[in-house]
């Protein structure tokens, strides 16, 4: 087996353990006579917008995991001295959130 090569289920485990084995995945293809038909294909990469909005969660997350910090200077529990490290990367967060958007 090799990328790109065209086979039937009969040859799908061998194929299966070539992806595996070789980073690429499976897809299926056009039926020939009734006969299903697979090729074993590259991994498409993301796109540059999946890798941004990929970005954007990740940020979201940090800001939604860090908002204590700001409830706890809003109640008065905490300084933003305190947590002024946290502060500046949630205000980059943002502003990379807002640069990606």
């Amino acid at each position: 087996m090799k990328l790109n090569d065209i086979f039937t289920l009969d040859e799908y485990a061998e194929a299966y353990d070539y992806v595996v084995a070789e980073g690429y995945a499976i897809n299926e293809i056009e039926q020939l006579g009734g006969e299903r038909r697979f090729q074993i294909v590259e991994i498409p990469q993301p796109t540059q917008d999946e890798l941004d909005r990929r970005e954007i969660n990740e940020l979201k997350d940090y800001l939604s995991n860090t908002d204590y910090v700001v409830i706890k200077i809003a109640e008065g529990v905490a300084t933003a001295e305190d947590y002024a490290e946290v502060l500046v990367k949630r205000a980059e967060a943002r502003a990379r959130i807002n640069e990606l958007g």
